[in-house]
């Protein structure tokens, strides 16, 4: 694992997930938040929880639009501390967390040099 991942959303498997923590720690000595959405039933759960997680402001609106709003305001802020976030969840799960997955990948898209990594661990047991 190299540099491929950092400043993206990476969808992983369990295999994966000891070289790509390394390489987020490794390359960018970065900070590591960790978001469990296995035991969520529904989007906005999923946004709550993210919001919570990640310390997001009062205004977070708790939806798509301002996810990326935030996410893609975090990734391009040049003084803030570099951080990954291990999001895992269910492949049961997919079609429920799909437009978070998407919103999350456009936000950092945009972001050339971000300083926010998501690794988005999908659980298929």
């Amino acid at each position: 694992m190299n540099n491929l991942i950092l400043g993206k959303l990476t969808t992983i498997d369990s295999a994966q997930l000891p070289a790509s923590l390394a390489a987020c720690v490794r390359n960018t000595a970065c900070d590591i938040l960790t978001f469990d959405l296995r035991h969520l039933t529904s989007q906005s759960d999923a946004l709550n929880l993210i919001a919570q997680r990640g310390a997001f402001p009062d205004y977070f609106g708790g939806n798509l639009d301002a996810l990326f709003d935030i996410v893609n305001e975090r990734a391009n802020a040049s003084a803030q501390i570099a951080q990954a976030w291990l999001i895992r969840s269910q492949s049961g799960q997919q079609k429920t967390l799909f437009p978070i997955i998407d919103t999350l990948r456009d936000a950092l898209s945009d972001a050339p040099n971000a300083s926010l990594t998501i690794l988005w661990w999908i659980d298929n047991a």
